[in-house]
């Protein structure tokens, strides 16, 4: 079932994507949502798609305007005020679907 669920979630998006998961990042884990879908689209936008909406995670997503502010789900580092989780991991995984 659980694979059902997975291809046809690949098929409505017609995207390449890799599902991420709070638990395989613990403390590193950079967003208020538990899940997600790391997502190349158009030339190098990576997104991340979570409970149905799609947040830019880089400047190309973020400069085409077509994505949701990252600052909605974007969790604050408790270790420096003033700043965010990092979300390189999470574009290094988006670059590599641009593949």
């Amino acid at each position: 079932m659980l694979l059902i669920i997975i291809s046809m979630s690949l098929f409505l998006s017609g995207f390449k994507g890799q599902e991420v998961r709070q638990k395989g990042f613990g403390d590193k884990w950079p967003f208020t949502v538990e899940s997600g879908r790391v997502e190349c689209r158009g030339y190098k936008e990576i997104i991340l798609v979570a409970k149905g909406k799609a947040y830019a995670l880089n400047g190309t997503a973020s400069g085409s305007k077509k994505y949701n502010d990252l600052f909605e789900i974007w969790k604050k580092n408790p270790k420096i005020p003033g700043t965010r989780i990092h979300i390189g991991d999470m574009i290094n995984i988006g670059l590599k679907l641009c593949k």
